[in-house]
């Protein structure tokens, strides 16, 4: 049997994490690509991990395509 603490602990951190996919999907830019509640790169399709988006909400590539756009823009 789960401890009432943990099982609350779950309960609030699964509807913590779906009220910031619905918030991304509120707030997406036309940019964005939101696939199944998940915003996905526009160069790769892969999803944008969540704590990337929590810090930056607007951004539209994960972290490696946007190293590599970042670095194709300086040359």
């Amino acid at each position: 049997m789960t401890d009432p603490i943990d099982r609350a602990n779950d309960t609030a951190q699964f509807s913590n994490e779906l009220a910031l996919q619905q918030h991304l999907i509120d707030h997406a830019l036309p940019a964005q690509q939101i696939v199944d509640g998940v915003v996905e790169c526009i160069d790769c399709d892969d999803a944008i991990p969540a704590d990337r988006l929590a810090a930056l909400p607007k951004c539209v590539r994960c972290i490696s395509c946007q190293t590599m756009h970042e670095i194709r823009e300086r040359q």
